[in-house]
């Protein structure tokens, strides 16, 4: 699984020197993405699709999430029914299916997770950022290197990311 880091810079100039260290630290351009308000000038950046401008991937994180906490009382309240008939089986399967449930759960809030509402007031005012698509073990030294190059530059969070989504 990959990450996503979230860089803001003061301005597009800042953000130019961060893909340009970016690309010295061996990050491809393709895997760096520029979000900013609307109207704001991105020549020399890289561009981001409507999908990543949108932040579907936390939208879908959160439908997953509430999905499943849907699912796992349902299966509570199946459970008491089916423990009130005397249908042990099926009392039984469910308690399987609920474990299983939170266990999913458990470990999808482990997952780290930053979304544009952190950093929308940063945009409103004018700052740019950078979505830089990662594998796992590199956040910290990007991060790191980053803030060596382009002190100015602030760190915005880190969120997972599926390796499919890390292909487009």
């Amino acid at each position: 699984m990959k990450r996503r880091l979230y860089l803001l810079f003061p301005d597009a100039e800042f953000a130019r020197r961060g893909v340009a260290a970016l690309n010295q630290d061996g990050i491809e351009t393709r895997r760096i993405h520029t979000i900013a308000r609307n109207g704001e000038s991105l020549e020399g950046l890289p561009g981001s699709t409507f999908e990543q401008r949108s932040d579907r991937l936390h939208q879908l994180e959160r439908w997953v999430w509430n999905g499943n906490l849907t699912l796992f009382f349902i299966m509570l309240a199946g459970f008491f029914v089916a423990i009130s008939y005397g249908a042990v089986v099926v009392a039984t399967l469910l308690v399987v299916a609920m474990l299983v449930s939170f266990l999913a759960g458990e470990r999808f809030t482990h997952l780290p997770d930053a979304d544009f509402r952190e950093v929308r007031d940063a945009l409103a005012h004018g700052e740019i950022m950078l979505m830089v698509d990662i594998p796992e073990s590199e956040v910290y030294r990007i991060e790191h290197q980053i803030h060596q190059q382009v002190p100015e530059a602030r760190f915005g969070g880190v969120s997972w990311l599926p390796d499919t989504a890390a292909q487009l």
